[in-house]
């Protein structure tokens, strides 16, 4: 399991709720919907990510950085608990952790690895289109037409 993956399981399960319906509108074209989802802005090198935001019951605030920059779909990079106390900006040391990690998924779509599984992406989402097509999805705004 990749360690976005493993951090998403391990976080109370609301906030994975809560992130996966964010998740669903970045997918869909309708991040502004809500005021959680908006790109990094503390750092040039992170300036073109999604951060989504959550915040949790138990009062820790949630971030999920991901990138829609490829055609595949969408890659969640990195998933953390907010712990600054300096305001609103993500703390260095995640910003270096999302750096080193969106380097990673860079190297590994280059690899023989990484293009099979883009393949496989591609080839899931070409069916979940025929299915959308063919199937009835009554009050579904996103229904083919």
């Amino acid at each position: 399991m990749t360690p976005s993956i493993s951090e998403l399981v391990d976080l109370p399960r609301a906030v994975r709720r809560e992130f996966g319906y964010k998740l669903s509108l970045l997918q869909h074209g309708d991040e502004q919907e809500s005021p959680d989802i908006k790109r990094f802005g503390e750092d040039d090198r992170i300036a073109h990510l999604t951060k989504v935001v959550v915040n949790g019951a138990d009062g820790n605030t949630y971030r999920l950085a991901a990138t829609v920059e490829f055609e595949e779909g969408i890659w969640v990079i990195d998933v953390f608990v907010k712990k600054s106390s300096s305001g609103i900006s993500t703390p260095q040391k995640d910003i270096e952790r999302i750096v080193r990690r969106l380097k990673r998924l860079k190297d590994f779509r280059a690899s023989p690895e990484g293009q099979k599984v883009i393949q496989e992406m591609k080839a899931e989402y070409a069916e979940a289109v025929r299915l959308q097509e063919t199937t009835e999805m009554p009050g579904s705004k996103y229904r083919r037409k």
